[in-house]
C-alpha cells in the first residue's frame, strides 16, 4: 500500500478520511443535498392551490426528491407546479382514476427560478399529500426567469 495525503490547495490543510465499514480508511465524499437537503410536505382536501415550499427573496429550489399520496379518486387532477406568480411550469400532472402514491428521486438539476416557488393544485375535494425534497439556492446561484428559460 502506498501512503499519501490528500491536501486542499487553498487552505493547505489535509482532507478528512474516516474508517471504512470494511476496516480500511475511506475518503467520504458526499453531495450538496446530501449535505444541505432538506423537506417539507403539505396537504390538502379542497379545491385549491397550496403553496408546498417557497425559496428565500430572489432565491430559487432545487428539487432532489418527490413523494406524492392521495385519496381515492375519479376524473380529478393533481398538479405540481414551478411558479412566481407571473411565469408558470408544470413540474407533474396526474389524471386520477385511482388512489395513487409516487416517489421519486432527481439526479439532474431539477431547478426554478428566482422567487420561483412549488405548489400543488386539486381541479376538485379530494385527499393528496406532497412532499418535496429540496436544497435552497441563494441569490447569487439563481437566475433570472427569462435566463433560466433560455437554458431549456
Amino acid at each position: 500500500m502506498i501512503k499519501t495525503t490528500l491536501v486542499d490547495s487553498g487552505t493547505g490543510k489535509q482532507v478528512k478520511i474516516l474508517p471504512g465499514l470494511l476496516g480500511f480508511e475511506t475518503l467520504v465524499v458526499a453531495t450538496m443535498p446530501q449535505l444541505v437537503g432538506t423537506f417539507k410536505a403539505a396537504s390538502s382536501t379542497t379545491q385549491t392551490v397550496t403553496n408546498i415550499v417557497t425559496p428565500d427573496a430572489d432565491g430559487s429550489l432545487l428539487i432532489t426528491d418527490i413523494l406524492i399520496s392521495t385519496g381515492k379518486s375519479v376524473g380529478n387532477t393533481l398538479v405540481i407546479n414551478f411558479t412566481d406568480g407571473s411565469n408558470t411550469i408544470k413540474i407533474m400532472q396526474f389524471e386520477l382514476t385511482v388512489a395513487i402514491s409516487f416517489g421519486q428521486s432527481f439526479i439532474g438539476c431539477w431547478r426554478g427560478w428566482s422567487d420561483a416557488r412549488i405548489d400543488m393544485s386539486a381541479d376538485a375535494a379530494f385527499t393528496a399529500t406532497v412532499a418535496i425534497g429540496y436544497v435552497k439556492i441563494p441569490k447569487i446561484s439563481t437566475l433570472k426567469y427569462s435566463e433560466w428559460d433560455k437554458l431549456r
